[in-house]
């Protein structure tokens, strides 16, 4: 048994080594199809969880209302009537509708409004916001800080949390937590910072540049008495629409208006937007896998077309060797592993080189928020396990039958065709 396998590995690698010009050029084919099927699922894998991430750093689930205008005439009032928020909203509408977690009244200035420390000035947006704006909002703490709570809404303390990016462009180094700035010439004590991430949901200013203030205090900071924006949570696994349905019908009822009146109040959706961005990523994903398994099919298609060649180059030497003896079998099991062999060898240098190629991404030096966006690209030993399995499950399924067909041919036939 030993020297029929040894005799075997013998024949198998002296008909690779006679084609072996051949044999390198299929498996470096091969070689360059694993490449970029096992590239793309390495970045596609990792960006679609980062932008997973990506579009929930804004938070995960919110809806933001805005007065507008009405559109219909309702209950004898005309159209166009103005329409209005108040701070007084928030809690009567979370104790009126069963299906809302949270809700956050927001008042938003722009980016007009003068912000001073030293000798360092700058114009910012400001947002003037209850407590809730943090969780509905995701907007995380710097260790060493902390965020607006009830206490400061109630006292009208002169509080203020920073955006990163603004953090940065006002204290430069310094620690900026614990120092006071002014904020439309008040003092205001700075009590935490945003941690940096990435968002693809900003409204009036970007998170990283803005300034978070208490609700009760920017009133009396501005003079205003209508919030901006009216920021609806809802409850975990409840349907966004239910919940926009719910709101427009309180708001209607209490502002007397139409509910489907949908010019009443602007909305913003957070939740659709999260489905929209994972949908585009997963089929982009989805297209990207196509491409490179055509690319490792066409590969592949080589392997065949490579073992149908050295198959009809060597009609007379398996000929001879089914006359002396060796079983159908046999001359099966060594073009399958001719197959194999050019497949997993190719196989296992192009994903040698996949991980050469994500490695250098992963370390390429990016600016801005690409890296968060683009994360760190790899490919698990899992995965590159599993496709080396494929490739050769494909070669064998490429190989059988061409296999098969020559072995079963008779000796004399392949004999009597040579010239």
């Amino acid at each position: 048994m030993k020297a029929t396998g040894r005799l075997f590995l013998q024949h198998l690698a002296g008909e690779l080594w006679k084609d072996r010009f051949r044999v390198l050029l299929v498996a470096l084919g091969v070689a360059w199809g694993t490449l970029s099927l096992a590239v793309l699922i390495g970045f596609g894998t990792e960006v679609v969880r980062r932008m997973h991430q990506v579009a929930r750093n804004s938070g995960p689930a919110w809806l933001r209302f805005q007065a507008g205008a009405t559109s219909k005439a309702f209950q004898g009032f005309p159209a166009g009537r103005l329409m209005w928020l108040e701070l007084r909203d928030g809690p009567a509408m979370q104790a009126s509708v069963a299906e809302i977690d949270r809700v956050c009244m927001e008042f938003s200035s722009g980016s007009g409004n003068p912000i001073r420390y030293r000798d360092r000035e700058l114009l910012i947006p400001l947002s003037g916001v209850e407590p809730e704006f943090h969780q509905v909002r995701n907007f995380p703490v710097v260790p060493g800080g902390r965020r607006l709570h009830a206490l400061d809404f109630r006292e009208r303390r002169r509080v203020i949390f920073l955006g990163d990016r603004l953090r940065q462009r006002l204290f430069g180094s310094e620690a900026a937590v614990g120092k006071w700035v002014d904020l439309w010439g008040f003092p205001f004590l700075v009590i935490g910072v945003l941690q940096p991430r990435a968002t693809i949901n900003n409204y009036n200013g970007e998170d990283r540049d803005k300034a978070l203030i208490p609700a009760t205090t920017f009133q009396d900071l501005r003079g205003w008495r209508y919030p901006n924006f009216c920021l609806v949570q809802p409850l975990p696994g409840m349907e966004s629409q239910q919940v926009v349905q719910e709101v427009y019908r309180w708001l209607g009822k209490k502002r007397g208006f139409d509910p489907n009146d949908r010019l009443a109040y602007s909305l913003y959706n957070h939740v659709e937007t999260i489905q929209q961005v994972d949908s585009m990523v997963a089929t982009s994903q989805r297209l990207n896998m196509v491409i490179g398994l055509f690319a490792l099919l066409v590969a592949l298609a080589g392997v065949a077309n490579c073992l149908g060649l050295i198959m009809e180059e060597g009609r007379r030497e398996s000929a001879v060797l089914l006359a002396l003896g060796a079983p159908p079998g046999w001359l099966v099991a060594l073009r399958i592993g001719q197959s194999l062999t050019m497949t997993w060898a190719g196989g296992a240098l192009g994903l040698v080189a996949a991980q050469f190629v994500l490695a250098l991404a992963a370390r390429l030096p990016l600016e801005g928020d690409a890296r968060e966006y683009l994360g760190t690209p790899r490919l698990d030993l899992l995965t590159a396990a599993l496709l080396w399995v494929v490739l050769g499950a494909t070669a064998v399924a490429f190989s059988w039958k061409p296999a098969r067909r020559a072995a079963a041919v008779p000796p004399m036939t392949w004999i009597g065709k040579e010239e």
